[in-house]
């Protein structure tokens, strides 16, 4: 990402914001590549890769960013920001839901990291849309046109990630919105199949049209060459890169489920359920039949179909789609909550927008 805000452009703006160059020089790693290209502005030995797969849209912020502050300040101002937006996401939560709910949300942040999503710019485009739009669901009023919404979420996605974890922006804000709108099962079922296939379109759509124009705008055929790497992505043997021989569905899920720390998970499920059950105490909740539970846990299983679907990516990167784990941890917690109280306060605010 530093690499390619800090080109040196040797086309029009417009050419290179739709290939998205970078320098390298044979041999050196990213941190090197960076290095030198800071030290050639003749752009001289330097090996020219474009990567117009992407729209590559962090760079709107990324670049005037580096124009006033280092590496390290950024990092300081992202996680300072992040940490903002996650403060006001759990304070509304808690206003408009109850303490169990919202520790089901915190839980599954915790599991998220967000010490690594607030120093890493690699991953904090999905975290800062994930927060956004469930602000947005907390502050305005509901919803008549939620389509609108996660299509707009999904362009969002399309345009600033490059493959990390996507399906999060996607779940958190509909599990949030099928929790708030108190309905049956058929309702919040018809809702969460039209906001997913809107999503989808607003994600693949603008990732088509990144291809669409950098095909007509360059002499390469990048739907093609996009079309190839979803195969690859999708089916790809990624022994030569990795080593991994096995690249089955199941091993892409249990290669992802060994990025989960076990030891600090059962503490931390375990303080979970503590808190969930002295409150639970205190309240004298009684377990009642929510329907919208069934659906919640049919979202719980959604990071398992990515894993076996983008099976080499899960596979290859780890680091990046484990994430998507923190979906089922949101989505089983939330059908607790609702199985737990499934009523939110009568006293709790209505969502409206900030004066």
């Amino acid at each position: 990402m530093l690499n390619t805000a800090a080109f040196l452009g040797r086309n029009s703006i417009f050419y290179d914001t739709i290939t998205n160059p970078r320098t390298e020089y044979g041999g050196h790693n990213q941190v090197s590549n960076l290095f030198l290209t800071a030290q050639n502005e003749s752009l001289a030995n330097a090996h020219i890769i474009n990567h117009p797969r992407y729209w590559h849209g962090y760079l709107v912020f990324l670049k005037p960013l580096l124009l006033f502050f280092d590496i390290q300040n950024l990092r300081t101002i992202n996680f300072v920001t992040q940490n903002i937006l996650l403060l006001l996401v759990i304070f509304l939560l808690y206003r408009h839901t109850n303490f169990k709910y919202t520790l089901s949300f915190v839980l599954a942040v915790v599991y998220m990291n967000p010490i690594a999503m607030g120093l890493s710019l690699s991953y904090c485009g999905i975290y800062y849309i994930m927060l956004i739009s469930m602000l947005y669901i907390l502050i305005t009023p509901p919803l008549k046109q939620d389509w609108k919404l996660f299509l707009w979420i999904g362009i969002a996605t399309s345009f600033i990630d490059m493959l990390t974890a996507p399906l999060i922006t996607l779940a958190f804000p509909l599990i949030l919105y099928i929790s708030l709108k108190k309905t049956n099962f058929q309702t919040a079922f018809t809702t969460a199949v039209r906001t997913t296939i809107c999503w989808s379109i607003g994600y693949l759509g603008m990732w088509f049209l990144k291809w669409a124009i950098a095909t007509l705008m360059t002499d390469d055929n990048i739907i093609k060459d996009g079309l190839s790497n979803i195969l690859y992505r999708t089916a790809g043997n990624g022994y030569q890169e990795t080593g991994i021989r096995n690249f089955t569905p199941l091993n892409a899920i249990k290669i992802n489920l060994r990025q989960l720390d076990y030891n600090n998970s059962i503490l931390i499920a375990l303080l979970y359920f503590l808190l969930i059950t002295l409150n639970c105490f205190i309240k004298k909740c009684t377990f009642i039949k929510d329907k919208r539970v069934l659906l919640l846990l049919l979202i719980s299983l959604s990071p398992f179909l990515w894993y076996s679907v983008a099976v080499n990516h899960s596979i290859i990167h780890p680091l990046m789609s484990y994430r998507e784990l923190c979906i089922t941890i949101f989505a089983l917690t939330a059908a607790l909550t609702l199985s737990l109280a499934p009523d939110f306060p009568e006293n709790a605010p209505k969502p409206c927008h900030f004066v």
